[in-house]
């Protein structure tokens, strides 16, 4: 051993067994693939080995890393998979309700969206902490053109400054990660308007 440091971080789904249960074996299995994929997109770096060891359980061995970066890559794998839930438990809902949902990873997508056809949008979830377009700039851009347009901010840190131009704007805020019994009044609120 040349004593370089060699850390283990164990991951584990919760709840598998209930995903498995409630929709099938081939749909636990997707839920596994994507979990690998969001566990690979955010470590940083190569020079790691990602395994699963039991149904739902995973090692991922990191050599050449100190404490405080193993502690930040856990941290990070776990914000990246609370987005992907949250995006996921989101869309659901929508649907559910009969709304079609456009997702775009990007500020400047959602921008060239919104620009093309802004009456064809019911309302907006917007992440404030979206690359190339702020969260905040996209929704004033969304509310000159369209100031009924329902819109919820949603981030996982809140300054004054953010909370103020969302109050001015008469914009909910969801903190990341938000349970569903608070998504569920706003879209409600969406719905309602959408009927009048």
């Amino acid at each position: 051993s040349d004593g370089s440091p060699l850390s283990l971080l164990l991951i584990d789904a919760d709840h598998f067994k209930q995903i498995n249960d409630t929709h099938g074996h081939l749909c636990g299995d997707e839920v596994l693939r994507r979990l690998v994929t969001l566990i690979d997109d955010a470590i940083e770096g190569e020079g790691y080995v990602l395994a699963r060891i039991g149904g739902e359980e995973f090692g991922l061995l990191l050599p050449d890393r100190t404490q405080e970066a193993v502690e930040a890559m856990a941290e990070r794998i776990r914000r990246f998979i609370d987005e992907a839930v949250i995006r996921f438990v989101l869309r659901c809902e929508l649907e559910q309700r009969g709304f079609e949902v456009v997702e775009v990873d990007n500020g400047q997508t959602a921008l060239e969206r919104f620009d093309a056809e802004p009456d064809g949008f019911s309302g907006a979830f917007v992440d404030y902490l979206l690359p190339d377009v702020r969260g905040d700039e996209l929704i004033a851009h969304m509310l000159t053109m369209r100031p009924e347009l329902s819109v919820v901010l949603m981030t996982g840190d809140c300054d004054a400054d953010t909370e103020r131009f969302a109050r001015d704007r008469g914009c909910p805020i969801l903190r990341k990660p938000f349970p569903l019994d608070r998504v569920r009044p706003l879209l409600a609120t969406m719905n309602n308007k959408e009927e009048r």
